[in-house]
């Protein structure tokens, strides 16, 4: 990484006199949108509206409307804003000192240090200790549009007392999303945790010809890879990766079918980066290589 375009985002110069938090707009801040940047502080973002590619340790997200992400401390981040989309890019961002929620946690230096506060380690999901430094979490109920509203609408006001309701609705923010979280870890697999499983399966029907890991997208479920990797396979009795290859040679069978593309276009169309892998798998799943499909299937129309 080249650390002379890494940007150094302080707190000190974003915070204010009252508290160590500041709440935005990402657009009133359009100087680090696209800037490779890290901070000193905790960041949560919260998309309102659009969507953009988030990059955080060479890895691209998809984020839109509806997902929430946690940045922990010095974690370099960008976001990509995608051309001719449809709708302007925005979210709420707040960042603040752990000290903020807790001065028990004054000095503490990562997001992961919450499970020790008094106030959230009864909540804090522990399987997050080994967690990477980024979270992705998108909730469907929509709990936390009108939560980072009033967060919003009291950092401008700034009103008497405005601190400690912004500390009091950021902490009802930490509960509801480490609650939600609660019931996966119980034994049996909760409608929560099938509907976390159900929106991988669509983000990879959407975004199958993306470089896609299992750890990308358990983070976009705010589990652990472990964990995610054994919900996947009792809910499809399929690993990840087998669905993943089953999906991707499917389209790639529509392509040999449907287009007159070349085998090493439709390779990398579907979302394959090796060429002899690719093939691989091909005939693994169909029983022929790509060449022998498609003229089979010429010889049959």
């Amino acid at each position: 990484m080249n650390k002379k375009r890494l940007e150094i985002l302080s707190g000190k110069t974003l915070f204010r006199r009252e508290g160590e938090i500041f709440i935005q707009k990402s657009t009133d801040l359009p100087q680090y949108i696209q800037r490779l940047h890290m901070h000193d502080f905790v960041e949560i973002g919260y998309v309102t509206s659009g969507e953009c590619f988030h990059v955080s340790a060479n890895k691209r997200y998809l984020i839109k409307k509806g997902d929430m992400f946690i940045i922990n401390y010095e974690t370099p981040h960008k976001n990509i804003l995608i051309k001719n989309a449809q709708e302007r890019y925005d979210a709420y961002t707040v960042g603040f000192s752990l000290g903020f929620i807790d001065a028990v946690m004054v000095g503490s230096k990562n997001f992961k240090d919450l499970s020790n506060s008094f106030l959230l380690r009864s909540i804090f999901p522990i399987e997050k200790a080994s967690e990477p430094d980024i979270y992705l979490f998108r909730n469907e109920k929509d709990e936390f549009t009108e939560i980072f509203k009033r967060m919003h609408d009291e950092y401008q006001a700034a009103l008497p007392g405005y601190i400690e309701i912004i500390r009091a609705y950021l902490i009802e923010l930490l509960i509801k999303v480490f609650r939600s979280l609660s019931g996966s870890y119980t034994a049996g697999i909760s409608g929560e945790s099938r509907k976390n499983v159900e929106q991988a399966i669509e983000y990879l029907k959407t975004n199958y010809e993306m470089e896609i890991s299992l750890e990308q997208i358990a983070l976009r479920s705010f589990l652990s890879k472990s964990y995610f990797r054994k919900l996947f396979y009792s809910i499809t009795n399929k690993s990840f990766i087998t669905y993943l290859n089953e999906l991707r040679i499917e389209k790639a069978c529509l392509l040999l079918a449907q287009s007159g593309l070349t085998v090493k276009d439709i390779c990398e169309k579907v979302g394959y980066g090796d060429r002899v892998y690719f093939y691989e798998v091909f005939k693994r799943i169909t029983g022929a290589t790509p060449g022998e499909y498609r003229k089979r299937i010429r010889e049959n129309e």
